[in-house]
Protein backbone atom coordinates (compact mmCIF):
# COMPACT_ATOMS: atom_id res chain seq x y z
CA UNK A 1 0.00 0.00 0.00
CA UNK A 2 1.55 3.15 -1.50
CA UNK A 3 1.18 6.59 1.12
CA UNK A 4 -0.90 8.13 -1.89
CA UNK A 5 -3.16 5.16 -2.26
CA UNK A 6 -3.82 4.96 1.79
CA UNK A 7 -4.59 8.54 1.80
CA UNK A 8 -7.28 8.26 -0.99
CA UNK A 9 -8.42 5.33 0.29
CA UNK A 10 -8.94 6.79 4.08
CA UNK A 11 -10.82 9.91 2.11
CA UNK A 12 -12.93 7.78 -0.13
CA UNK A 13 -16.44 8.97 -0.59
CA UNK A 14 -17.53 5.53 0.81
CA UNK A 15 -17.56 4.97 4.57
CA UNK A 16 -16.22 1.11 3.29
CA UNK A 17 -13.36 2.62 1.83
CA UNK A 18 -12.02 4.33 4.94
CA UNK A 19 -12.81 1.06 6.94
CA UNK A 20 -11.13 -1.56 4.10
CA UNK A 21 -8.29 1.23 3.90
CA UNK A 22 -7.06 1.88 7.78
CA UNK A 23 -8.05 -1.81 8.49
CA UNK A 24 -4.94 -2.66 5.48
CA UNK A 25 -2.67 0.10 7.06
CA UNK A 26 -3.27 -2.05 10.42
CA UNK A 27 -2.09 -5.14 8.86
CA UNK A 28 0.47 -3.69 7.22
CA UNK A 29 1.94 -0.92 9.71
CA UNK A 30 4.97 -2.26 10.73
CA UNK A 31 6.00 -1.95 6.86
CA UNK A 32 4.41 1.56 7.36
CA UNK A 33 5.92 2.76 10.03
CA UNK A 34 5.58 6.50 10.75
CA UNK A 35 2.88 6.62 7.37
CA UNK A 36 0.67 4.82 9.50
CA UNK A 37 0.49 6.94 12.13
CA UNK A 38 0.13 9.86 9.45
CA UNK A 39 -2.84 7.98 8.07
CA UNK A 40 -4.63 7.50 11.43
CA UNK A 41 -3.92 11.62 11.85
CA UNK A 42 -5.62 12.21 8.65
CA UNK A 43 -8.74 9.74 9.42
CA UNK A 44 -9.02 12.60 12.13
CA UNK A 45 -8.86 15.58 10.22
CA UNK A 46 -10.67 13.95 7.11
CA UNK A 47 -13.76 13.89 10.09
CA UNK A 48 -13.79 17.58 10.06
CA UNK A 49 -13.19 18.29 6.42
CA UNK A 50 -15.89 15.60 5.29
CA UNK A 51 -18.31 17.17 8.11
CA UNK A 52 -18.19 20.45 6.61
CA UNK A 53 -18.14 19.19 2.92
CA UNK A 54 -21.24 17.58 3.60
CA UNK A 55 -22.63 20.44 4.72
CA UNK A 56 -21.50 23.24 2.54
CA UNK A 57 -23.38 20.92 -0.20
CA UNK A 58 -26.68 20.95 1.51
CA UNK A 59 -26.41 18.42 4.40
CA UNK A 60 -27.48 15.45 2.38
CA UNK A 61 -24.38 12.20 2.53
CA UNK A 62 -24.95 11.77 -0.77
CA UNK A 63 -23.74 14.51 -2.60
CA UNK A 64 -19.83 14.78 -2.22
CA UNK A 65 -19.29 17.86 -5.04
CA UNK A 66 -17.51 19.54 -2.67
CA UNK A 67 -15.17 16.75 -1.50
CA UNK A 68 -12.35 17.08 -3.79
CA UNK A 69 -11.49 21.05 -2.75
CA UNK A 70 -11.34 19.88 1.16
CA UNK A 71 -9.67 16.21 0.07
CA UNK A 72 -6.66 18.21 -1.82
CA UNK A 73 -6.54 20.47 0.89
CA UNK A 74 -5.62 17.59 3.71
CA UNK A 75 -3.32 15.82 0.81
CA UNK A 76 -0.92 19.03 0.79
CA UNK A 77 -0.70 18.57 4.47
CA UNK A 78 -0.12 14.97 4.46
CA UNK A 79 2.46 15.30 1.22
CA UNK A 80 4.32 18.42 3.27
CA UNK A 81 4.79 15.87 6.33
CA UNK A 82 2.24 17.84 8.63
CA UNK A 83 0.32 14.99 9.87
CA UNK A 84 4.02 13.19 10.87
CA UNK A 85 3.17 14.22 14.53
CA UNK A 86 1.83 12.52 17.57
CA UNK A 87 -1.59 11.60 17.47
CA UNK A 88 -3.71 14.72 16.62
CA UNK A 89 -6.52 14.92 18.95
CA UNK A 90 -10.42 14.35 18.16
CA UNK A 91 -11.06 17.67 20.27
CA UNK A 92 -8.60 19.65 18.03
CA UNK A 93 -10.29 18.19 15.05
CA UNK A 94 -14.04 19.51 16.40
CA UNK A 95 -12.41 22.75 17.08
CA UNK A 96 -11.49 23.29 13.44
CA UNK A 97 -14.72 21.53 12.33
CA UNK A 98 -16.45 24.05 14.15
CA UNK A 99 -14.42 27.50 12.53
CA UNK A 100 -14.46 25.99 9.29
CA UNK A 101 -18.70 25.33 9.92
CA UNK A 102 -18.81 29.13 10.91
CA UNK A 103 -16.84 30.41 8.29
CA UNK A 104 -18.71 28.48 5.92
CA UNK A 105 -22.33 30.45 7.11
CA UNK A 106 -21.25 33.75 7.26
CA UNK A 107 -20.53 32.92 3.33
CA UNK A 108 -23.68 31.92 2.36
CA UNK A 109 -25.67 33.42 5.11
CA UNK A 110 -27.57 36.82 4.91
CA UNK A 111 -27.14 38.66 8.08
CA UNK A 112 -31.31 38.54 8.45
CA UNK A 113 -30.51 34.82 8.06
CA UNK A 114 -27.66 34.81 10.77
CA UNK A 115 -29.55 36.34 13.21
CA UNK A 116 -32.31 33.93 12.83
CA UNK A 117 -30.20 30.77 12.63
CA UNK A 118 -28.41 32.45 16.03
CA UNK A 119 -32.20 32.64 17.55
CA UNK A 120 -32.82 29.30 17.01
CA UNK A 121 -30.20 28.02 18.46
CA UNK A 122 -30.77 30.33 21.74
CA UNK A 123 -34.17 28.82 21.65
CA UNK A 124 -33.14 25.23 21.41
CA UNK A 125 -30.40 25.68 24.19
CA UNK A 126 -32.85 27.45 26.71
CA UNK A 127 -36.29 25.39 25.95
CA UNK A 128 -37.23 23.61 29.24
CA UNK A 129 -41.07 22.49 28.90
CA UNK A 130 -40.30 18.76 27.43
CA UNK A 131 -37.92 17.78 30.27
CA UNK A 132 -35.33 16.94 27.65
CA UNK A 133 -31.62 17.73 27.24
CA UNK A 134 -30.39 17.72 23.78
CA UNK A 135 -26.82 16.79 22.87
CA UNK A 136 -24.07 18.83 21.17
CA UNK A 137 -22.96 16.79 18.25
CA UNK A 138 -19.68 18.06 17.10
CA UNK A 139 -18.73 19.55 13.55
CA UNK A 140 -16.90 16.48 12.69
CA UNK A 141 -18.01 13.05 10.82
CA UNK A 142 -18.55 10.26 14.06
CA UNK A 143 -18.91 7.56 11.10
CA UNK A 144 -15.42 8.54 9.51
CA UNK A 145 -14.31 7.97 13.29
CA UNK A 146 -16.36 4.70 13.54
CA UNK A 147 -14.64 3.38 10.42
CA UNK A 148 -11.61 5.10 9.95
CA UNK A 149 -10.79 3.67 13.84
CA UNK A 150 -11.86 0.04 13.15
CA UNK A 151 -8.60 -1.61 13.57
CA UNK A 152 -9.59 -1.07 17.02
CA UNK A 153 -10.81 -4.64 16.63
CA UNK A 154 -7.82 -6.19 15.66
CA UNK A 155 -6.24 -4.62 18.64
CA UNK A 156 -9.00 -5.11 21.11
CA UNK A 157 -8.70 -8.78 20.08
CA UNK A 158 -5.09 -9.45 20.25
CA UNK A 159 -2.26 -8.94 23.02
CA UNK A 160 0.37 -7.51 21.04
CA UNK A 161 3.39 -6.14 23.34
CA UNK A 162 4.31 -2.56 22.43
CA UNK A 163 0.68 -1.35 21.37
CA UNK A 164 -0.83 -0.67 24.71
CA UNK A 165 -0.54 2.48 25.01
CA UNK A 166 -1.68 3.41 21.51
CA UNK A 167 -4.76 1.29 22.06
CA UNK A 168 -5.05 3.28 25.17
CA UNK A 169 -4.70 6.72 23.42
CA UNK A 170 -7.45 5.60 21.20
CA UNK A 171 -10.31 4.17 23.24
CA UNK A 172 -9.90 7.51 25.08
CA UNK A 173 -10.00 9.78 22.78
CA UNK A 174 -12.91 8.25 21.31
CA UNK A 175 -14.94 7.97 24.52
CA UNK A 176 -14.06 11.58 25.48
CA UNK A 177 -15.47 12.28 21.96
CA UNK A 178 -18.63 10.60 22.95
CA UNK A 179 -18.89 12.08 26.52
CA UNK A 180 -18.51 15.80 25.14
CA UNK A 181 -21.47 15.08 23.33
CA UNK A 182 -23.26 14.91 26.63
CA UNK A 183 -25.39 17.95 28.01
CA UNK A 184 -24.71 18.64 31.42
CA UNK A 185 -27.66 20.11 32.82
CA UNK A 186 -26.75 23.17 35.26
CA UNK A 187 -27.95 24.21 38.76
CA UNK A 188 -31.78 23.89 38.98
CA UNK A 189 -31.90 22.21 36.34
CA UNK A 190 -34.14 19.74 36.78
CA UNK A 191 -34.03 18.37 33.14
CA UNK A 192 -33.14 14.67 33.66
CA UNK A 193 -33.27 12.87 29.89
CA UNK A 194 -31.30 13.12 26.93
CA UNK A 195 -33.31 13.54 23.97
CA UNK A 196 -33.32 10.92 20.98
CA UNK A 197 -31.36 7.57 21.02
CA UNK A 198 -27.87 5.99 20.27
CA UNK A 199 -26.47 6.32 16.60
CA UNK A 200 -24.32 3.44 15.96
CA UNK A 201 -21.42 4.94 16.40
CA UNK A 202 -22.19 5.88 19.90
CA UNK A 203 -23.03 2.17 19.85
CA UNK A 204 -19.24 1.56 18.55
CA UNK A 205 -17.53 3.46 20.71
CA UNK A 206 -19.22 1.78 24.36
CA UNK A 207 -18.35 -1.52 22.57
CA UNK A 208 -14.78 -0.58 21.97
CA UNK A 209 -14.69 0.97 25.94
CA UNK A 210 -16.26 -2.50 27.35
CA UNK A 211 -13.71 -4.68 25.77
CA UNK A 212 -11.19 -2.42 26.48
CA UNK A 213 -11.99 -2.35 29.98
CA UNK A 214 -12.48 -6.23 30.29
CA UNK A 215 -9.33 -6.57 28.49
CA UNK A 216 -7.21 -4.61 30.79
CA UNK A 217 -8.68 -6.65 33.82
CA UNK A 218 -8.23 -3.09 35.88
CA UNK A 219 -10.70 -1.73 38.97
CA UNK A 220 -8.88 1.13 38.39
CA UNK A 221 -9.44 1.39 34.59
CA UNK A 222 -13.05 0.42 34.73
CA UNK A 223 -13.22 3.16 37.66
CA UNK A 224 -11.79 5.74 35.24
CA UNK A 225 -14.04 5.22 32.08
CA UNK A 226 -17.76 4.09 33.93
CA UNK A 227 -17.28 6.96 36.84
CA UNK A 228 -16.86 9.37 33.73
CA UNK A 229 -19.73 7.75 31.88
CA UNK A 230 -22.22 8.07 34.65
CA UNK A 231 -21.14 11.27 35.80
CA UNK A 232 -21.50 12.97 32.12
CA UNK A 233 -23.63 10.23 30.72
CA UNK A 234 -25.96 10.77 33.59
CA UNK A 235 -28.14 7.53 33.91
CA UNK A 236 -31.15 8.43 33.70
CA UNK A 237 -31.02 9.10 30.33
CA UNK A 238 -32.46 6.15 27.80
CA UNK A 239 -29.88 6.79 25.10
CA UNK A 240 -26.56 7.01 26.75
CA UNK A 241 -27.20 3.90 29.14
CA UNK A 242 -28.54 1.86 26.06
CA UNK A 243 -25.11 2.62 24.26
CA UNK A 244 -23.35 0.96 27.69
CA UNK A 245 -25.87 -1.40 27.96
CA UNK A 246 -25.22 -2.29 24.51
CA UNK A 247 -21.49 -2.60 24.86
CA UNK A 248 -21.32 -4.40 28.12
CA UNK A 249 -23.30 -6.79 27.52
CA UNK A 250 -23.24 -7.71 23.70
CA UNK A 251 -18.64 -8.39 23.93
CA UNK A 252 -17.75 -9.23 27.62
CA UNK A 253 -20.54 -9.88 30.67
CA UNK A 254 -17.51 -8.51 32.94
CA UNK A 255 -17.34 -8.97 36.67
CA UNK A 256 -15.74 -6.24 36.54
CA UNK A 257 -18.07 -4.21 35.04
CA UNK A 258 -20.95 -5.42 36.80
CA UNK A 259 -18.66 -4.93 40.54
CA UNK A 260 -17.80 -1.16 39.67
CA UNK A 261 -21.53 -0.55 38.30
CA UNK A 262 -23.00 -1.73 41.68
CA UNK A 263 -20.49 -0.20 43.52
CA UNK A 264 -21.87 3.03 41.53
CA UNK A 265 -25.26 1.45 42.36
CA UNK A 266 -26.28 1.59 39.02
CA UNK A 267 -27.39 -2.23 38.69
Amino acid sequence: MGPAIGFGGVTGAHYNATLCSMWRAYLLRDRLGSRFGELVNAVVMWSASRRVAIREAGGYYGNIREFPKYREALFKRFINGRLNCPLISLRRAEILGHKLVEHMERKSMSESERHQHEAHQRWLRERKEDRKLYREMPDIDPTVIQKGFGFLALMLRNNIPGEEEDLKRYVQEVFEMEMRSFTAAGPGDDRSEISGTPYESDRWVMSCVAKFVARANSVEIARSFIGKYLTWGRPGNIGSRISWNHGSARDYRSALICRVLRESGRT
